[in-house]
């Protein structure tokens, strides 16, 4: 079963209280996204004994703890997608965006221990995205108009392709197709990487 964090911040606060034998858990849910993934992340060091629960030493297991972080303390709430539902790669990233700027507010030594406790090894998502089927025509006309050289800063491309010695430019439409851009030589520009990027995610002004 798949879950979604609704209150990381306490998760992380839980997951920072060594002194807690359950802080292992927290971890493990702060770095899944599904119930099997946060079980795995255990690695089998189940159940734990809380030295104040209840009565006394009694074990807890992960799916108590789950279940605790669920109902009782709404930290995270089950997704049950539906088959509308699109994982696309538009949602990736800007869930990743947003991990980032919650990153940007930790310091420096709370980074380090989440990167204690987080897992080496990335998981794998499958995205659904859309892309334009562009007219090669359009590529190789503004390609040779260029000529070899970035038509934003004027500069000789930073390098030649592998595949047949060309100089190495990238053609960018002035207004983005998703944007309703046509998809013309007129719209299009060859730039080296760094004018492209800076096309997309440098200041406004960087567009003209």
């Amino acid at each position: 079963m798949s879950y979604i964090i609704l209150d990381r911040a306490a998760l992380e606060k839980r997951a920072a209280r060594t002194s807690d034998p359950r802080h292992r858990y927290y971890a493990a849910l702060l770095n899944a996204s599904a119930f099997d993934d946060y079980v795995r992340a255990i690695k089998g060091e189940t159940p734990v004994y809380p030295r104040t629960f209840g009565k006394g030493r009694v074990p807890i297991t992960p799916m108590q703890e789950y279940r605790y972080a669920r109902d009782r303390r709404k930290w995270i709430t089950e997704a049950f997608p539906t088959p509308s539902q699109k994982n696309t790669l538009k949602d990736f990233n800007e869930a990743f965006a947003r991990d980032l700027d919650a990153a940007s507010r930790r310091s420096p030594e709370e980074r380090k221990q989440r990167l204690a406790r987080a897992s080496k090894t990335p998981k794998r998502i499958t995205v659904t995205t859309t892309v334009f089927a562009r007219n090669a025509d359009v590529v190789l006309q503004v390609l040779d108009r260029a000529n070899g050289q970035c038509e934003g800063c004027s500069q000789v491309a930073p390098f030649r392709r592998k595949s047949d010695n060309s100089p190495y430019l990238e053609v960018h439409h002035v207004v983005h197709l998703a944007d309703g851009g046509e998809d013309t030589v007129d719209n299009a520009l060859a730039l080296c990487p760094n004018c492209h990027r800076r096309r997309h995610f440098g200041p406004a002004d960087s567009a003209t």
